[in-house]
Formats: C-alpha cells, sequence, structure tokens
C-alpha cells in the first residue's frame, strides 16, 4: 500500500476492526483468522477491535497472532444474532463505531500502527473511517464479504439512508479495497469506489477436504447418522437463517423419495422455524439437525454425504461451495450473489460453449491426439490424467480418492484394452511422476499409501513417496522434463531424489507437457514459458482459460501413453 510504514523494528502493526471474532465464527472470522494465522509474526502484528457480547469473556485475549480487544456491553450465554441478541448488545452494536474509534485512537497512542483493516462495511467499517480521518496518512484497506445486493442494504437497513452519504465514505476513504467476489467488486464500484479494488476469494484448505478419511471412521459416522444402504443424503452447512434457503430444501424432501435424507450443520435464530416446517411437511424423521459443528469436523460429514445444497437468497462467495467441491461431491446452488465465482457457473458456460484447451500444439510435438467422448454426467472427466498411470508402456487404470469420479475411468480402459486396473486403495494419476526409471507418487487427500503401494505392484517399480502439502495432486507442483529435471513450485519436490529442480513462482507455470525437446505451457504463465525457452526447449503456449477454475494445468487434460 502506498505510504506504508514500519515500526522501528521492522514488524508492521496493523489493526483490525471487526464486530465479532473467536468464540462467533463465521465467514468473516474464519477469514481474519486463516489469513492472520499465515503470516510471519516476526513481519506482522496485529491487534483487534471487536464487541465481546458475553461477560465471561476476557477483555483482552492473544488469538493465534492477533491481540484481541473486546468492548462494549455485555450480558451472558449470548446468542449472537440480529434478532435474538440482546438488548445491551444490541446498544453495543450501534455504538460500535464511536466506541471502536476511541479504543483505536487509544491504542494508537501506545504503539502506533502502520494500517487499518476493516472488516465489512458496517459499524466496523465506520469505526475504520473515523480513524482514517483522525489519522490520514495511515492506509485504511476495507475487505467487503457480506452478499447483500445495493437495493437490499438499503431495504434491509432503512436507518442507512440518513447517513447515506457518510455511509458512502466507508468505502470512498479506503485506500484499497479487498472483495471476496465479482458480484461484491461491482457492489463497491457501483457506489461509487474508484481506487485499487482486488478481488481474492475466501481461501479453502483444499488437502484438508480433499482427504480420504479411513473407511472405519466413515462406517462409524454413518452408523451414528443412521445411513442405511441406498440412502442419499443431501447435505448443507450454515447459519440457520432462512436466507439460506434450508426451508426450501426441507420442503423438497416431500417430493423427493424415502431414501432421500437432509443433514443439516450449523445453528441459528430460525433452528426452531425449521424444525416447525420438517414437521409440517411430514419429513421431521428425515431431516437431521446435527446443531454446531466444528469446522474443522465437516470433512467428515461432506465425505459421508452424497450431494452439498444450499440455494442461499444472499450469498457474498460461498466458502461452503468450494470445501464441497473439493471433497468430491455435486453441489446444489442457486445463482445469486457471490456463487457464481465460487461454483465457475460462468466459466463452464464457457467450456461449454467450446474448450479452451486446444490440441494443435500437441500434434506440433509430434503427438497422435486420441480425444475421448464427453461425459455429460461426470463433470470431472476432462481431467483425464487422473484416471491413469502409465509406466513402460502399460496403461493402469487408477482409482480415484473421489468415489464421485470412479467412473471416469471407464471411458479411459476403453480407449486402451490392455490396461491393467488397480483394486485396492486409492489413488489419482495427478499425484504420480514417471521420470524415467524412477516413480514418484504423492500423498495427498486424494491418493493413500495404499494406493501407492498398489501402483508399485503392477508397475514391478519400487514408487518413493512425497508428502503433497497444501496442493490438490504432486502433478499440480511439479512435472518432470525428461532427463534429470524437473520443474517444480519452490519445496514440492525433494531436492535429494537425484534430479535437477528448476523452480518456477507461477501457480501453473509448474503444470506442463514435455514431449522431447518441446513443452506445452500455460499462457498464464509467460515467466516460466520464458525460463523454458532459455533451457532450450520449443515451448508452445496455450489458453486453458476456465480449466484453471478447477485448479487445472495442462498435464491434468492429457495423458501421453
Amino acid at each position: 500500500m502506498t505510504g506504508q510504514r514500519q515500526t522501528s523494528n521492522g514488524v508492521k502493526r496493523i489493526l483490525i476492526f471487526s464486530l465479532a471474532y473467536t468464540p462467533y465464527v463465521g465467514g468473516a472470522e474464519l477469514a481474519i483468522k486463516e489469513i492472520t494465522d499465515r503470516l510471519d509474526p516476526n513481519e506482522y502484528s496485529f491487534d483487534m477491535i471487536t464487541l465481546r457480547f458475553d461477560r465471561k469473556l476476557p477483555e483482552v485475549e492473544k488469538i493465534g497472532n492477533v491481540t484481541v480487544h473486546r468492548i462494549g456491553f455485555t450480558t451472558e450465554n449470548v446468542k449472537v444474532s440480529d434478532r435474538a441478541l440482546p438488548l445491551p448488545c444490541k446498544l453495543a452494536k450501534i455504538l460500535f463505531p464511536i466506541t471502536s474509534f476511541f479504543k483505536a485512537l487509544s491504542l494508537h497512542r501506545k504503539r502506533p500502527y502502520d494500517v487499518v483493516w476493516a472488516m465489512m462495511a458496517n459499524q466496523a467499517g465506520f469505526g475504520a473511517l473515523f480513524f482514517k480521518y483522525a489519522h490520514p496518512n495511515i492506509p485504511y484497506f476495507l475487505e467487503l464479504q457480506d452478499g447483500n445486493s445495493l437495493q437490499q442494504i438499503k431495504t434491509r437497513q432503512p436507518l442507512l439512508s440518513l447517513v447515506w452519504p457518510i455511509y458512502k465514505r466507508v468505502y470512498l476513504k479506503a485506500d484499497v479495497i479487498k472483495a471476496i467476489s465479482n458480484f461484491i467488486k461491482d457492489l463497491a464500484r457501483e457506489i461509487g469506489f474508484k481506487g485499487k479494488l482486488e478481488v481474492i476469494p475466501n481461501a479453502v484448505d483444499i488437502a484438508k477436504f480433499s482427504a480420504v478419511i479411513p473407511e472405519d471412521d466413515a462406517a462409524e459416522l454413518k452408523s451414528r447418522l443412521g445411513k442405511k444402504m441406498g440412502d442419499v443424503f443431501l447435505f448443507t452447512a450454515s447459519r440457520l437463517v432462512l436466507s439460506r434457503g434450508v426451508e426450501d430444501v426441507i420442503r423438497a424432501l416431500a417430493h423427493l423419495p424415502q431414501n432421500v435424507k437432509f443433514l443439516i450443520a450449523g445453528d441459528g435464530e430460525d433452528r426452531g422455524k425449521l424444525e416447525d416446517i420438517a414437521r409440517e411437511s411430514r419429513v421431521a424423521e428425515r431431516v437431521i439437525f446435527l446443531g454446531q459443528v466444528e469446522h474443522a469436523e465437516i470433512p467428515k460429514y461432506l465425505k459421508v454425504s452424497d450431494i452439498f445444497v444450499r440455494p442461499s437468497v444472499i450469498e457474498g462467495m460461498g466458502s461452503a461451495f468450494v470445501e464441497a467441491f473439493a471433497a468430491g461431491i455435486p453441489v446444489v446452488a442457486t445463482p445469486v450473489g457471490g456463487v457464481n465465482d465460487a461454483s465457475g457457473r460462468d466459466g463452464c458456460e464457457r467450456i461449454a460453449e467450446g474448450p479452451d484447451f486446444r490440441f494443435e500444439p500437441l500434434r506440433e510435438c509430434g503427438l497422435e491426439v486420441v480425444e475421448l467422448a464427453p461425459e455429460p454426467d461426470l463433470p470431472d472427466a476432462c481431467f483425464v490424467e487422473d484416471a491413469a498411470v502409465v509406466v513402460d508402456g502399460v496403461v493402469i487404470i487408477t482409482r480415484p480418492g473421489a468415489p464421485a469420479r470412479r467412473g471416469e475411468t471407464e471411458s479411459v480402459a476403453r480407449a486402451w484394452p490392455g490396461s491393467v486396473r488397480m483394486e485396492r486403495g486409492s489413488l489419482d494419476g495427478g499425484d504420480v511422476i514417471v521420470a524415467g526409471r524412477a516413480v514418484f507418487a504423492g500423498r495427498s487427500g486424494r491418493t493413500d499409501e495404499e494406493g501407492i503401494a498398489e501402483l508399485a505392484r503392477l508397475a514391478g517399480r519400487a514408487v518413493r513417496t512425497i508428502v503433497v502439502k497444501g496442493l490438490l495432486h504432486l502433478k499440480t507442483g511439479a512435472t518432470w522434463l525428461g532427463g534429470d529435471l524437473v520443474v517444480a513450485r519452490r519445496g514440492v519436490f525433494p531436492r535429494d531424489a537425484g534430479l535437477n529442480v528448476v523452480e518456477v513462482e507461477e501457480p501453473h507455470g509448474s503444470t506442463v507437457l514435455a514431449v522431447g525437446r518441446h513443452v506445452v505451457v500455460s499462457a498464464a504463465a509467460p515467466r516460466a514459458a520464458d525460463l523454458l525457452a532459455r533451457l532450450g526447449f520449443v515451448v508452445h503456449a496455450v489458453e486453458i482459460g476456465e480449466f484453471h477454475l478447477g485448479d487445472a494445468g495442462v498435464t491434468c487434460l492429457s495423458l501421453v501413453v
């Protein structure tokens, strides 16, 4: 940010304004924690001003890399929601723009700040705005996560019209705005913000949500939930308010077969109404209210479910949709707010109009291209690399870690009648690098030790395991270029493997397709393309466009036999 300075010890001090924080956690609060936990405390120090709500909570507390300062009137055993909030807490929320401003001035006098960060354009945004007026040289960063349209904002908060000129300044005085979806970015522009604006979606730990849970654990959870053979579990995880559309799914159960059941994780002020709707619709025995579920436990419930459903009326982005995609189950959603970004709906429509990945560069490399027929019922089938591994010309049909993807292997097996099939474990082809005589397999959320052992048996080769961290597959971050060369993101491929590792910074620069001295690389990685050209390769840059939405690269879309 322009004007950003550092304190004498080199640590940047950042003050966060947020209406709520742990233990009252939603998407915005989770985003703060995930971001601050990942930044080096030797470089960044965070203070936060937030509402206390419950007098049992400490006024000052260190949570991760954030020193939390809680203020405002309190009661006990508070349920934090707009309709259920006790009167003292409602008053504290109304006064937060003023009380947070004076608290910020007090903290700043003791230890000056380099940046202020407002989480959303609500009362927290007002507090940060007032601080900006008092200290105009300190950069003000506004983060937007609310999925309401401008008209919805005005309708839901009619008193806002009385202070509209000031409310607009919450946006207009920001030095930088971060939006979690293009929908929210357009809202900021509609209000009149003309400065720097970045769209950065809330991140999802793909490795955690795609990890295969042990079969015994899955069986135990299914038993506890009463899931029988043939049952179809719909699943949602959200705050239980009517804007999430949970009531529509409950009512729809009456028109669906008896084996379809609805699993609901979360709590909120409308839970009682939803339970009433289930009884009135005569489907109460098919609706399972789990109550509040720790975020770390959500992957387990996704893994034992069949479809994730959330027909929201309002949605800023929808991290839960991305989590469900990572878990490998289908998603049903309404195209509102930032859902189109999270689901890739617009991108998928562009893919349907015509593939962005062209085959001509492959033919220029001297390859004969065999195009498999589309699989309309298998949306990930285009990522053909995961369905097979080729060792010494033998095609080994894999056993993908996401059960919903196992049907994709059939078309690949039909294309190569002499292929052999894995029978045990889980393994995605995207986790396997065959580098001459050496074979490497990534132990990831989609590939387990049993699958790696099965690969070694069928290939008749020793296979070295590489633990994959923070990536979906090993080949998301590394590719063999031939000879003794591997191109990889930093830290992905081991240095002691007997190969020379060429590191690249661009996310799509490590997923390249090498054929002799020819390499096909994504046009989204121009620096990697330049590096490979300097190494003597003939570079073919291709546009794969919306396939990047699925974290896909050039290698994902092809299988060299």
